[in-house]
């Protein structure tokens, strides 16, 4: 589905000549929860910089109304199907965690601060495993200059 609408956007954006904006947040980029080569498709994304909770805080800032912001964060793909859900913890818990371990914390640094273990671990867990979905397909190097692998060093943190 996800890569129905990104064909889509990209079908209207021609049509349309205009450049498709990118709607994913830093805190789904790193936990990996997106559908490669769909949401991660948009040559432009504004908001990719940003956790979620701080996407939302911005949408309030901008007069989003409530209704959009308090509606549970979903792919709707399935009923009842929320992105907290899947991914065990609240986006508040984890945009803290993450921001920690971004910041260079340990896991066992941010347990003697006071969060909790399990959740440091379900936050870990994701942003070790889902490392592979933020960098380009790997390219067998036939030659010296095989683009992604040696000749566009793409950075990936």
């Amino acid at each position: 589905m996800a890569r129905m609408r990104m064909i889509a956007l990209f079908d209207l954006s021609a049509k349309h000549h205009a450049i498709p904006l990118g709607t994913g947040n830093k805190t789904e980029r790193l936990f990996g929860y997106f559908t490669w080569h769909a949401d991660d498709s948009p040559p432009i994304n504004p908001l990719g910089d940003l956790f979620k909770t701080q996407v939302w805080a911005l949408a309030r800032h901008l007069g989003v109304p409530d209704i959009i912001i308090g509606k549970p964060a979903s792919a709707d793909l399935i009923k009842g199907q929320t992105d907290e859900g899947d991914l065990g913890i609240s986006y508040a818990k984890a945009d803290r965690i993450l921001n920690a371990l971004l910041a260079g914390y340990s896991p066992s640094d941010l347990v003697l601060l006071g969060f909790d273990a399990i959740e440091v671990e379900i936050v870990r867990r994701r942003l070790d495993s889902t490392h592979w979905k933020r960098r380009l397909p790997t390219v067998a190097m036939l030659s010296p200059t095989a683009i992604g692998e040696s000749y566009l060093r793409p950075v990936d943190y």
